[in-house]
């Protein structure tokens, strides 16, 4: 079980057919907290120095994972986008390890996170197999996301980091 903490900092309007920007704005609100189930795949430490990522690419391609995974965990969880969150970690505050997050968005959690942590290869395989199959060069929002949010690089270390995790998950 985890606690996870949202805040809304601003908003943004958005013409419906359009999607112009009309306007934006900071809001001030408390804070939401949420008790849930998680799962969660961490990568050793020496991994990151073992592909030469500084700690920025690795944020980076930690972040392109989870846009990959919160888009495909859906398809074999059979739920809806929303009904699960990917957030990524440089830094896991329970094991000081680069973590991927995956928590179910529902109070206390309906299993959809234990379902992917009962069986995670298949999830891991198919982003790897999205990642791979997309023509764009460095990434881009049916893949890892834009690379302008992402990074230039994220693409290339998420395909390294997809596969490292396939090889783990084989032993």
């Amino acid at each position: 079980e985890i606690k996870v903490n949202t805040i809304t900092t601003g908003y943004k309007k958005i013409k419906l057919f359009t999607h112009e920007n009309i306007g934006s704005g900071r809001v001030y609100q408390p804070e939401i907290e949420l008790h849930t189930a998680a799962a969660w795949l961490e990568l050793p430490e020496a991994l990151a120095a073992e592909m030469q990522l500084s700690a920025s690419d690795l944020s980076s391609a930690l972040q392109a994972i989870a846009n990959v995974l919160h888009n495909i965990a859906p398809v074999y969880l059979m739920c809806d986008p929303s009904d699960i969150r990917a957030f990524p970690m440089i830094k896991s505050p329970f094991s000081q390890l680069p973590a991927l997050y995956l928590y179910d968005t529902y109070p206390g959690g309906i299993g959809l996170s234990f379902k992917l942590f009962n069986n995670p290869k298949p999830v891991v395989a198919a982003c790897l197999e999205l990642v791979q199959g997309c023509g764009c060069k460095s990434g881009c929002p049916s893949c890892v996301g834009p690379a302008l949010e992402v990074g230039e690089n994220a693409k290339a270390h998420a395909t390294e980091l997809l596969q490292f995790l396939i090889r783990q998950f084989a032993i």
